[in-house]
């Protein structure tokens, strides 16, 4: 009976014997195939592999956290450094692709007789596709630094009109010859399109290899799913870094004239007579860039078109700031000009619109690539890496020096003096100003290559602290330029950043009314206390303190000697305002870019000190919220472009809860209220701030 039993089970089971016999054989083969070696070495070789990816990623979080602070000094190091990172672990993918290969009879053998049909399938797929991308990531480094070894040679970038600033300007036509030079050559353009190009193959041929994992038949917590999980992630950031190198690539053809010349307006201000985006714009500068070269160039003084169209014709001012507009004196809301453009809205794109407006009326210029803002503190900035530089043309200036540190002072001198003498509306009166530009322009011209390379850092510390805005009319373009925060605009987004949160919102900007000097001798404080309610709202009180310190030199005595300026506070919406006081007018609710606005006017003698209130109450932000006894607080701040504010911001907790992580700035010791001061000091650009908090 017994005997039968097992030749029955014999003829029923044969190939489950056959597995059971088999497998521990063939372990035993791949035992003795690998030498104890060999097996240690592919381990060491799997470990390696896993410390070079990780000291990869974390290089990468280093640029990006430099980037984000503005530092790139060490930018050149950490691409050798990513050289040789992604060399090393292409190594040793290569000697695991190897080692697979030359066991690829036993690897497909133990995908059909074994349980890991699944992970060896995927482990030959994200070999292959590891090659691929190592490829990849080689040819983006090379193509990169081709980008960044790209940039002319400045000593052969011209200006036309600054070269020779006795002329007013220039509207030379570009020519075939201008496509040979300029900041950056076409042939190089192309170079850096074909390295994107076949950075793109590669990648595609890389996610096509891992598209074939067989994810779901992989445990769902297995070690293996979770790393392709990570993996997809960073594959699509690739993707995306990819998608947004090309479309920065044609942005740069398109910004610098290389498919059709790219026409430009720069709005040059003065922030000692602060305006909405930054200053009053006394002069404007019109240009032409063709294939890099700056090809035409017209530096005029603002006023010349607009007394020349105002002669004619009535220019209202727009709606929705006709109310509150010439406050001071009413009739200057029909007497608009291109000069008052900046002072309407701190949104830098709607004022690029009334700008464009202007200019078609006055018949100054035709559609614009784009509008630039152009700030003192760029100017600052680029002596500060220059040096000084001195006016030495013309007999009336007699070896003028100019520094970061008195620039403003002279420029206003001489623009005093030369009105005097010249006319309020003469182009000769500001030809201080072009002499300046011309000899910057010749200093940066000699500069070195690591210079010229501090130069870009000056513009990157620039944009961050708005002293520098663009718009471009292409949308893909200006949508570039949003992301990165260079755009101006009025932070419109009910959502914080990283999740589905509401954040809390404040926008300070004040408007001088009176066109004097007076914000170069009058330093102003934001003091702003907020307190946590138990509902998750947030109630502001705020303090506005002006102290007019100094006297104006009496070149910069104009109209009056007191500083009127028109604020305003932009506010999440639906906001509730519990008090105003010390203000002369106060204007009613305005809605505008999503946020509530609350507008007033004050006025400061010379000399004296005025404080003035202003408080509000939010409604219950969905930021604010119990979860496992924690809750998130996010406040976004914004700084007006041009604007030198000292903010004081104070956090205090409602009650139960304590104030334990706080990002966006450096971490403030908590007072023993438990407030903690998250600001005190010149704000410089803007802020995203969030404080995590935990049951007391």
């Amino acid at each position: 009976m017994r005997n039968s039993s097992v030749k029955l089970l014999i003829r029923a089971r044969p190939t489950k014997i056959a597995v059971l016999v088999l497998i521990p054989l063939l372990w035993l083969w791949l035992g003795f195939s690998f030498s104890l070696h060999e097996i240690f070495t592919v381990l060491d070789h799997v470990q390696a592999t896993n410390q070079h990816i990780q000291a990869l990623q974390q290089t990468l979080k280093n640029i990006n956290l430099q980037n984000s602070l503005g530092d790139n000094s060490a930018l050149q190091t950490q691409l050798s450094q990513i050289r040789n990172q992604l060399n090393e672990t292409g190594g040793d993918l290569n000697y695991l692709n190897n080692e697979m290969n030359r066991f690829h009879g036993l690897v497909e053998v133990a995908k059909v007789i074994t349980p890991f049909r699944a992970d060896l399938e995927t482990a030959q797929y994200l070999l292959e596709g590891g090659q691929d991308f190592i490829v990849a990531g080689d040819l983006a480094l090379a193509t990169g630094q081709k980008a960044l070894d790209s940039v002319g040679n400045l000593n052969n970038f011209a200006i036309a009109g600054l070269d020779n600033p006795d002329a007013q300007g220039s509207q030379t036509a570009p020519t075939a010859n201008d496509a040979q030079s300029g900041l950056i050559a076409p042939a190089k353009l192309d170079e850096i399109s074909a390295g994107l190009a076949q950075v793109q193959g590669w990648l595609e041929k890389g996610i096509a290899c891992f598209n074939r994992i067989p994810y779901h038949d992989l445990k769902a917590d297995g070690t293996t799913a979770k790393t392709v999980d990570q993996l997809r992630a960073q594959i699509a950031t690739l993707s995306g870094g990819l998608a947004e190198a090309n479309q920065g690539l044609a942005t740069v053809r398109r910004a610098l004239g290389f498919d059709e010349p790219a026409n430009y307006m720069v709005m040059v201000q003065d922030a000692d007579e602060l305006r909405a985006n930054g200053g009053f714009a006394g002069n404007y500068i019109l240009l032409t860039l063709w294939h890099g070269q700056m090809v035409s160039f017209l530096f005029d003084n603002i006023y010349k078109p607009d007394k020349a169209i105002a002669a004619n014709t009535v220019l209202r001012v727009p709606n929705p700031y006709f109310d509150w507009w010439g406050l001071n004196d009413p009739s200057m809301r029909f007497n608009f000009g291109l000069r008052d453009s900046t002072s309407l809205t701190p949104d830098w794109p709607a004022t690029t619109q009334i700008a464009q407006n202007l200019l078609y009326q006055e018949g100054v210029s035709g559609a614009l690539t784009g509008l630039i803002a152009l700030n003192p503190g760029f100017i600052k900035n680029i002596l500060q890496t220059i040096g000084p530089v001195y006016v030495t043309a013309l007999p009336d200036y007699d070896h003028e020096e100019v520094t970061a540190a008195n620039f403003t002072e002279r420029i206003h001198y001489h623009q005093a003096l030369d009105e005097q003498q010249l006319g309020l509306n003469s182009l000769q009166r500001k030809k201080f100003t072009r002499y300046l530009a011309a000899e910057m322009l010749g200093a940066i011209k000699k500069l070195s290559k690591n210079k010229v390379a501090d130069i870009g850092k000056a513009a990157f510390t620039s944009f961050d602290q708005k002293d520098l805005l663009v718009y471009l009319a292409d949308p893909t373009a200006e949508k570039l330029i949003d992301g990165l925060g260079w755009s101006g605009r009025v932070n419109q987004s009910k959502a914080s950043l990283g999740n589905s949160a509401t954040a809390d919102y404040f926008y300070f900007v004040d408007d001088n009314v009176v066109y004097n000097k007076t914000n170069g001798v009058v330093k102003q404080q934001i003091s702003d206390s907020i307190s946590f309610n138990l509902d998750g709202s947030t109630t502001h009180h705020t303090t506005l303190n002006y102290d007019y310190f100094g006297e104006l030199p009496i070149y910069e005595r104009y109209a009056n000697f007191d500083h009127q300026v028109y604020n305003r506070f932009y506010l999440p919406q639906s906001s509730q305002l519990l008090e105003r006081s010390g203000f002369q007018e106060q204007s009613g609710l305005v809605q505008q870019y999503g946020r509530d606005v609350w507008g007033q006017l004050l006025t400061v003698p010379a000399g004296q000190k005025r404080n003035y209130g202003f408080s509000w109450q939010t409604t219950p932000l969905v930021g604010l919220h119990q979860v496992g006894g924690s809750a998130s607080y996010e406040l976004v701040l914004q700084k007006q472009p041009g604007a030198n504010f000292n903010y004081q911001v104070t956090l205090k907790p409602p009650e139960g809860l304590k104030i334990t992580s706080i990002e966006g700035v450096l971490s403030p010791p908590t007072n023993p209220d438990g407030s903690v001061k998250l600001l005190d000091g010149l704000l410089i650009g803007d802020v995203h701030i969030k404080v995590t908090l935990t049951k007391a």
